[in-house]
């Protein structure tokens, strides 16, 4: 009987999955399937015609993905993972959150959409693989576009802050000038523009992480997952006054839509599983986050907040990987052989 190992890409033409591509494609269809259930409750509860509009798009977008995935997969004889489907969505569910928090997501879902993608793109290396992820990008391109499009059109979109534009191009003129690289024990000179970008950048995204977490605590009922919930609300609260503070500091605004976005509903739309998902994603790309505000701000100061921050989401990220395998929630990898398993046989 021919190994499967040997069924699929045997020749140059047509190579096998490499280990990275295995990897990102593994980790495509599980982002995808929890995603598609998310949009189709977002679908059906939002009031807004063009903000519909989107939804389904993207949507459609998904699970057009999801067959390429699965196409690949099988052609490699690889097998599926469950991922997740109509069984983690409850459809008799109201409204949990509001149209413009709904805008928020699908924001949030292009960027996120970028920064995996991107990542997946530079290590695919098979023809259909690249352009798989080519064509992801470019649907990510698509909704960042149209969802900031309405966000602007709606009064919703929050920008950046604005700073001074210098009369010249300066350079650091030497090392001892004051705080330029410090700022821990010396005198904090002002931020560098990419430094409030990120401060932004994190102020906003843990926003949206309180958000999405205080409608879940609100629903569930397992007190260990609520307990989580409630753990990361706080955890995102308490970073988000941090990066505010900051900008506070150095006399820049915080641009900030209070609102909470959040319905008066007390049913889950999702199941435990899928919200735990979901909560792992947010932690995987906070820590993306947060690894890329520390590599580009030259303020020492930042750096030490922000790899402090990212022992924080780490642990937190741990707890909620033990809470997913006790529950069986937590489907495995793709995985190398264990060899020394094998000897012992």
């Amino acid at each position: 009987m021919e190994n499967n190992e040997n069924k699929a890409g045997s020749n140059a033409a047509n190579p096998k999955l490499a280990a990275g591509e295995v990897a990102h494609i593994w980790d495509s269809y599980m982002v995808e399937s929890a995603s598609i259930v998310v949009l189709k409750y977002f679908n059906r509860i939002v009031k807004s015609d063009d903000i519909r509009s989107l939804t389904s798009q993207t949507l459609q977008s998904l699970q057009k993905d999801i067959e390429q995935i699965t196409k690949i997969m099988k052609d490699e004889n690889y097998p599926l993972p469950n991922g997740f489907s109509e069984k983690d969505l409850n459809n008799e569910i109201g409204n949990l959150f509001t149209d413009e928090f709904i805008l928020f997501y699908l924001n949030n879902m292009a960027k996120t959409d970028f920064a995996l993608t991107s990542v997946s793109l530079t290590d695919a290396v098979r023809a259909d693989v690249r352009g798989f992820y080519e064509g992801r990008m470019k649907n990510a391109m698509e909704l960042n576009d149209k969802a900031v499009s309405l966000l602007l059109e709606k009064g919703l979109f929050v920008r950046c802050p604005y700073i001074y534009i210098p009369k010249e191009a300066e350079e650091v003129q030497k090392l001892a000038e004051p705080g330029f690289l410090d700022g821990l024990f010396t005198k904090q000179r002002p931020l560098l523009a990419r430094e409030v970008s990120e401060l932004h950048k994190n102020v906003m995204t843990n926003w949206h992480g309180s958000a999405l977490l205080m409608g879940f605590h609100q629903v569930s009922k397992s007190e260990d997952v609520r307990d989580l919930l409630l753990r990361g609300k706080e955890i995102a609260n308490k970073h988000m006054k941090i990066f505010s503070d900051i900008l506070i500091e150095n006399d820049l605004p915080v641009g900030m839509t209070w609102d909470t976005h959040v319905l008066n509903s007390q049913e889950s739309p999702f199941s435990g599983k899928l919200i735990m998902f979901l909560l792992t994603e947010l932690n995987k790309l906070g820590i993306m986050n947060y690894g890329l505000s520390l590599a580009v701000s030259a303020r020492e100061d930042l750096q030490t907040t922000y790899a402090r921050l990212i022992i924080e989401v780490q642990r937190y990220a741990e707890d909620i990987k033990q809470l997913r395998i006790k529950k069986e929630w937590m489907e495995k990898p793709p995985t190398s052989l264990d060899r020394s398993e094998l000897a012992k046989v």
